[in-house]
């Protein structure tokens, strides 16, 4: 990992993930917190003398990849397109769609497919890239795929994380004991985190080595 890399992840979990590997500094993995709040983590990390930034975590899959697939573009909703200057990857590599909104069912996923064109999609992807041009940093995007493009997920999800990334046990328990049914997708999204975060270590540890 160079002395100027930096790392950002927007959720805990995510950096958690990471903290296991020999080539991640502690004190350069930053968490944002989700969705447009990267950009606030960019400029801490601009500010610590970062040269170049590298965005890890989570993300839905739109259409059949890798569970971390390397990422040439980063698209926008409203058709801006940016190609990351670090990571780019090569062979197979795909496209990733930023969105503002959190993306629950497999009819989301295919029209933003068909929207798009893109395989993978998030919430801080086109936030970051414009950030990091912004402040003349290189970077690059990292994701590994926690839920595909068959599959959905609870309405309730949208608030288990808070602003700063963290996950809101209380307020999943309190919707469990509210809807019992919930315990089998929360199981299932717990299984499908662990597989996405194996994917996010092995794809972080081949772009910092």
């Amino acid at each position: 990992m160079g002395p100027d890399l930096y790392i950002i992840c927007p959720l805990e979990i995510e950096a958690r993930a990471l903290l296991t590997l020999e080539s991640v500094d502690p004190a350069r993995l930053l968490i944002s917190g989700p969705g447009r709040a990267v950009t606030g983590a960019v400029a801490q990390a601009k500010a610590a003398g970062a040269g170049s930034v590298v965005l890890a975590g989570f993300c839905a899959g739109l259409a059949p990849t890798p569970i971390a697939p390397p990422i040439a573009e980063v698209r926008a909703e409203n058709g801006a397109a940016r190609r990351p200057t670090i990571c780019p990857g090569a062979a197979r590599a795909v496209s990733i769609v930023g969105v503002d909104r959190l993306l629950t069912t497999p009819e989301e996923k295919a029209s933003l497919r068909a929207q798009s064109g893109a395989e993978l999609a998030d919430t801080e992807s086109h936030h970051f890239a414009a950030a990091c041009e912004e402040l003349g940093l290189s970077w690059g995007v990292v994701r590994a795929v926690s839920d595909g493009p068959n599959d959905a997920l609870p309405t309730e999800c949208a608030g288990w994380i808070d602003a700063e990334g963290r996950t809101r046990t209380t307020q999943v328990l309190a919707d469990l004991a509210r809807r019992p049914s919930l315990a089998l997708k929360v199981r299932t999204l717990a299984r499908a985190s662990r597989l996405a975060a194996a994917g996010l270590r092995d794809a972080v540890r081949e772009a910092t080595r």
